[in-house]
């Protein structure tokens, strides 16, 4: 498949509409492995207008009495199968040079005229070339926060030129934010849909309804956009025009306009941005209806972020993960921490995240995060029931373990959740064959803390497996922060766990013994509830500046 791109932006790379042009292109190549692709940036070409001397009609029949670049423009246009024509919309049509382009394609046609069959227009000149399997696809970006009603005149001259529904259009309103890198985990999403739809037309010469509906969705509320985009002029609500702001204030204020009332608390909320680098201060109030921008410290904050301007605009760009910038000591966080928690939904849309990559198959439900309990499970159940009875116990521990993969299937599971498994299993049987009735019990704490102790050797500590879902999944595991605070976890259960196999020994001798496990048991609940606490207690800590143990 040979697809000749046709860029008419005149910021040529820098075009927002090739950012979506490339996506569709880019997957018309996920869908066919025979792709060549040719692109022309129209701005470097050297195309005169058109001078409507009909010489390619009359004296030269086919060809053009000037000899530039458009020459080779309509010898491409002859090898390609799908033409994709790309440019911003310029005053509701196409930008100048390219509409010189799609004139002086004037010796394509012939000169005689014919009626036309799909109601465009009154007459046609028939073409001169054979466009047989020959497809077109328009993608266009426009600074409206919708595409709808204002590419009727681009359709229009399509309309005569390819014909009426004999092309495809990617419009996209609020085009101007795809430049916009602290906007990037949104248009990203965006153009993953695109990048879909290429590869849907590639596959069947049509956008599916349900991508072209995600294509037709907006990225913000017409209110938030046209807020932004007014606020980066400096215009207010009322069409005045204010002061320029300073870039800490203009910051302040952009990163307000998505924040989502949905997520309010109860309560009004005052976030403080403290920038250390160039010494000002702004509050943002969370509110039942909008965030409120003020300069200074007019209110008590809830929550107060000290940072460089520089490092929060990376961390909205995208070049930093915020938690991890916060790990490092890049910035700090006084007060209410648990906004920080929820940051990306308190700062972002009202819609539910747009869905992209291929469709997944529906009849394979989404297999949640795994959970610590699978792997405690087995080793409570052997703590618990072999001190009572070691018989009943260990066949009760065997069930157990036979029963908990069939729990489980739609969760995910660890390697750990498979050596308790084992663990149990092999414990269990050798008290049944009377092998292991003395020292099975504190054997199987020593190994299980041991199991915890060395899964922090491996890099990736045990707790963290099963709590990363909660903080992004595995981008988690790329902040020291959330590292460090399950490191610390994960010994002190292991320590935990040693602590246990000397009180079970110690009991063994006593008439206590057959309530070994339910005390040790208790005590890994307590832990539990311990872990619970840690896991919002100690990012808050050291999110205030206050030193970690581990440095």
């Amino acid at each position: 498949m040979n697809i000749l791109l046709i860029n008419g932006s005149p910021k040529g790379s820098a075009s927002n509409s090739l950012k979506l042009a490339s996506a569709f292109v880019d997957g018309m190549r996920d869908a066919r492995s025979d792709v060549e692709l040719r692109t022309l940036d129209v701005r470097s070409l050297d195309i005169s207008p058109c001078r409507g001397c009909f010489a390619c009609w009359g004296k030269t029949p086919g060809a053009c009495c000037m000899h530039d670049d458009m020459a080779q423009v309509l010898e491409d246009q002859q090898w390609t199968d799908v033409t994709v024509w790309s440019f911003p919309l310029y005053y509701f049509g196409v930008p100048g040079p390219l509409k010189n382009l799609i004139d002086r394609q004037l010796p394509t046609s012939l000169p005689f005229m014919v009626d036309r069959t799909d109601g465009v227009g009154n007459g046609a000149h028939p073409s001169r070339v054979d466009r047989t399997g020959k497809r077109t696809v328009l993608v266009s970006t426009c600074g409206f926060y919708t595409s709808e009603g204002n590419y009727d005149a681009v359709t229009s001259m399509f309309d005569h030129i390819c014909g009426r529904g004999d092309y495809e259009t990617v419009f996209c309103g609020q085009g101007e934010l795809f430049h916009v890198r602290e906007l990037r985990e949104k248009t990203d999403a965006y153009l993953s849909v695109v990048r879909q739809a290429g590869a849907e037309f590639a596959e069947a010469d049509v956008i599916a309804a349900d991508t072209r509906g995600r294509l037709e969705r907006l990225l913000y509320p017409k209110e938030t956009y046209e807020a932004m985009a007014n606020a980066s002029w400096g215009i207010k609500g009322d069409g005045s025009t204010t002061a320029p702001s300073s870039e800490a204030l203009a910051f302040t204020r952009q990163m307000a306009l998505l924040y989502n009332p949905a997520t309010y608390a109860g309560t009004t909320r005052v976030v403080e941005m403290d920038y250390t680098d160039v010494k000002e201060v702004c509050q943002i109030n969370l509110t039942d209806q909008a965030a409120e921008v003020v300069e200074g410290r007019p209110a008590t904050a809830t929550t107060v972020i000290r940072t460089p301007l520089a490092v929060w605009q990376q961390i909205a760009r995208g070049e930093l993960e915020g938690t991890q910038a916060l790990g490092q000591g890049l910035y700090t966080v006084e007060g209410d921490f648990s906004l920080m928690m929820e940051w990306n939904k308190v700062f972002g849309s009202n819609e539910e995240p747009t869905e992209a990559g291929p469709t997944s198959d529906a009849t394979k439900p989404a297999r949640r995060p795994p959970v610590m309990m699978a792997s405690l499970l087995p080793l409570m159940a052997f703590w618990i029931a072999t001190p009572i009875n070691a018989l009943v116990g260990s066949l009760a521990v065997l069930v157990t373990c036979a029963i908990e993969p069939l729990l489980l299937v739609r969760r995910e599971t660890t390697v750990y959740d498979t050596l308790s498994l084992a663990m149990a299993s092999l414990l269990s049987l050798a008290v049944l064959t009377g092998v292991g009735g003395s020292w099975a019990q504190p054997v199987s704490y020593v190994l299980y803390g041991a199991m915890w102790a060395a899964s922090c050797a491996t890099g990736v500590p045990f707790t963290a497996h099963y709590v990363k879902a909660r903080y992004g999944g595995d981008r988690a595991l790329g902040n020291p922060l959330f590292m460090d605070c399950n490191r610390i976890l994960t010994l002190t259960w292991a320590v935990v766990f040693a602590l246990s196999a000397v009180l079970v020994a110690t009991l063994s001798a006593t008439p206590l013994h057959p309530y070994s496990g339910m005390t040790v048991s208790a005590l890994s609940l307590l832990m539990g509830a311990f872990t619970t606490w840690f896991q919002r207690f100690y990012p808050a800590w050291v999110a205030a500046g206050r030193p970690s143990p581990l440095g």
